[in-house]
């Protein structure tokens, strides 16, 4: 496994990754059979770290439909909302009945 070799003491050979490990512009088109261009696309646009955008590219939107329809963000919408109750629960309020609590969640 990756991991193992990651860790592992041994001297590695230069054959057990695969070559290149950083893709060329042209090459995305063969990996986009494994979504990596437009799950990196979705990973920057959440993370903004996208220069302004106002549409979803093209080539993405099955994979933003299937993602948005799909178990995917369910999940996500479930693990975004544990982490939020967390972090919240772990405020200590003065008990003098002037805290506040905003919780934006339009980004």
């Amino acid at each position: 496994s990756l991991f193992a070799l990651a860790f592992s003491s041994e001297n590695s050979s230069s054959h057990l990754l695969p070559r290149p490990l950083i893709f060329e512009s042209h090459q995305l088109k063969s990996v986009d059979n494994d979504n990596v261009h437009c799950t990196s696309w979705r990973f920057a646009a959440e993370t903004n770290n996208l220069a302004p955008w106002k549409t979803i590219p093209t080539e993405c939107a099955g994979y933003v439909k299937d993602y948005l329809m799909g178990k995917g963000y369910v999940v996500d919408l479930e693990r975004v909302s544990e982490e939020a109750m967390v972090y919240a629960s772990s405020f200590e309020f003065s008990g003098d009945g002037k805290d506040i609590w905003i919780f934006d969640i339009d980004e």
